[in-house]
């Protein structure tokens, strides 16, 4: 969760020293398009927060991590940032619920960390940039140095430690971190955090931390401690309320992430779910009940409103029982299994079977809904296979005449009796049937409209789903925190690449070429891009006939990432003359220097300004830790 090292893809170096048409050996960057980078020996796999793990394919974050792409929510994103609109953000973990948050004017809170191992750089900026852009869209911002994690995980001394600190915390202030808005704080110096850390340690366990990290019996206690720490600062921001709140970090700090929403659910009270039956279902077999209790909607619907049957309370469909719903799964076990790509024709359907049964409608309603199911347009089902699809049909049959219909389910999980019962009457306007663990209830219309006053109903299924089970966490959120609990709301995140470095590979601290430091004079920050690789071709003339290759180049993301700043003409307009060889790298660079060295002195006489402003606020520079 930490910023340490903001890497980049690895590559092979090339000759800094060349002229216009100045050769680059790297293999992957950023891309104009906001695309996919590549590189060469990039580990693509194992994300390592302490590590120097780069990635060579974004794209295989989404399908191993289940990392989700940041472009297929822009549009909901109220004044996105830079690096939002050109694709460096690459990738979030449910951010859905902070956007919505900015569009309506609620609460919600961003929170990142910095470890401070060593002087911040201009990787470390973005996440700077991040966190500063949230708190101007309204959000609570907190900026937190993560002292405990480098004394623990990287052996920094406390002298060391206290020195790199107000680096860090000076360079945030001046690139417009308002502390009057936000909180500023030191992991070992808050309290209030360690004690949410040791109730966190509660709910994880050292199997765990082999699995997610790779500790074994050489892993230090205190490096364990930092993780629960780290947990600890992801959550904090919700100690007063419960709310929305996004971590932004590079890829490498996913696992963290993950970690942190694993806690913040186990930390809850009740667990909340869709349910069908009053058996409990596996993840899989409720993926199957939820599309055929949608397919049996789509069929029977224009019979329900007209015909509906008096002797059934809630819910719109319980004429159709559990049992009629299995021997309708039975029927269509082949299409749902893929195994046929058309639905089962009439005659395969037993209607008289099915008429037999309770709740049973006239056989022209029967035959008509079926014919509906059958004829008109079906749902892909989700994938399952046969021993999934055979264990839900014997669950439907021996559940026999209970009604087959959609109803929230909240399981109790760490909840006190109080709570328990707090909910059981709370759930009363809602048709509520309690149980010894559980309570369901079915008045699901009821229940999003009294949580999300003037919310529309939703006819596609899986929405009306989904805005029932948050519906049904917003009831028991209040329930807990009225009874000692913290309601948490899982955190979200964004994702930036990696950069590149100036030579061409890892981006990295204790490389000085490789990167600038806030700190770095302004005239060697101009002599390090001037000296930087580029995506040049061989020849100025090659350069000119060909293009330059912008996504591989260092220079590039310099524009990108940094001085092109809000302008995105600007950086259009470098990448296009660019690849369209109006633009030779020589130029190119000499304007880049000028541009970063125009930064560093502007950033550092705002670093200046910010030094009576540090002194002021409620933050202790040097260690009491000290020995």
């Amino acid at each position: 969760m930490t910023d340490d090292d903001a890497g980049a893809d690895a590559a092979d170096s090339a000759d800094p020293d060349a002229d216009d048409g100045e050769r680059a050996g790297v293999e992957g960057g950023l891309r104009a398009d906001g695309g996919d980078a590549a590189a060469a020996g990039a580990d693509d796999v194992t994300l390592d927060p302490w590590g120097s793990s780069t990635v060579a394919d974004y794209r295989k974050l989404f399908e191993e991590f289940g990392i989700e792409a940041f472009d297929e929510l822009l549009e909901g994103v109220p004044n996105p940032h830079y690096l939002m609109r050109r694709g460096v953000i690459f990738g979030h973990r449910d951010y859905d619920p902070v956007a919505e948050a900015m569009r309506e004017g609620e609460p919600f809170a961003a929170l990142s960390g910095f470890m401070p191992t060593g002087d911040p750089h201009i990787g470390h900026k973005l996440v700077f940039d991040e966190l500063v852009w949230h708190q101007e869209q309204g959000g609570d911002a907190y900026g937190l140095i993560a002292d405990l994690e480098a004394h623990a995980a990287r052996g920094l001394t406390w002298d060391e430690i206290d020195e790199h600190s107000r680096d860090y915390l000076l360079s945030l202030l001046a690139l417009g971190f308002d502390p009057a808005e936000g909180e500023l704080y030191r992991q070992s110096e808050n309290r209030e955090l360690q004690d949410l850390a040791f109730e966190l340690g509660a709910e994880a366990n050292f199997s765990e931390f082999q699995a997610i990290y790779g500790f074994d019996g050489e892993t230090d206690v205190s490096h364990m401690q930092s993780v629960v720490t780290q947990m600890a600062d992801i959550l904090y921001p919700q100690l007063e309320e419960p709310k929305p709140t996004v971590i932004p970090v590079g890829p490498d700090q996913d696992p963290h992430v993950r970690l942190a929403r694993d806690l913040a659910t186990r930390m809850r009270f009740f667990k909340i779910s869709d349910a069908y039956l009053s058996q409990e279902l596996e993840d899989a077999e409720r993926d199957i009940a939820s599309w055929l209790d949608a397919e049996i909607q789509r069929a029977f619907m224009e019979r329900v409103e007209e015909n509906e049957p008096t002797d059934v309370e809630g819910g719109t469909l319980g004429f159709v029982n559990c049992r009629q719903a299995g021997m309708l799964l039975e029927t269509l076990r082949e299409y749902v299994l893929g195994q046929v790509t058309e639905m089962p024709s009439m005659d395969a359907f037993d209607s008289g079977g099915l008429l037999d049964l309770e709740h049973d409608y006239s056989r022209t309603d029967w035959e008509t809904a079926l014919e509906d199911l059958t004829t008109t347009d079906a749902s892909s089902p989700p994938l399952a296979d046969e021993e999934t699809i055979d264990s839900l049909i014997s669950k439907l049959k021996e559940a026999g005449k209970q009604p087959f219909r959609l109803r929230i389910r909240f399981f109790e999980r760490t909840a006190n009796d109080d709570a328990f019962e707090a909910l059981i009457d709370a759930c009363e306007p809602y048709n509520r049937r309690p149980f010894d663990a559980h309570i369901d209830i079915y008045d699901l219309e009821s229940l999003i409209s009294d949580q999300f006053e003037g919310a529309k109903i939703p006819n596609e299924h899986d929405a009306f789903v989904n805005l029932a089970c948050r519906a049904g966490d917003e009831l028991v959120r209040q329930i807990e925190l009225d009874n000692g609990g913290y309601g948490f709301v899982p955190p979200s995140s964004i994702y930036h690449r990696f950069m590149t470095g100036l030579t061409g590979g890892k981006m990295s601290s204790s490389i000085p070429a490789s990167h600038i430091s806030l700190l770095d004079d302004p005239e060697e920050g101009y002599d390090k891009v001037k000296s930087a690789t580029t995506g040049g071709r061989e020849t100025a003339e090659e350069q000119r006939e060909k293009g330059g290759k912008a996504d591989e180049c260092p220079v590039y993301e310099l524009y990108a990432y940094l001085l092109a700043n809000d302008d995105d003409d600007f950086a259009t307009d470098v990448y296009e003359e660019c690849v369209g060889g109006e633009r030779l790298c020589g130029d190119c660079k000499e304007q880049a220097a000028t541009l970063m060295r125009e930064f560093l002195e502007d950033h550092q006489a705002k670093r200046d300004e910010a030094e009576e402003l540090l002194e002021d606020l409620d933050v202790k520079l040097e260690s009491s830790r000290k020995r």
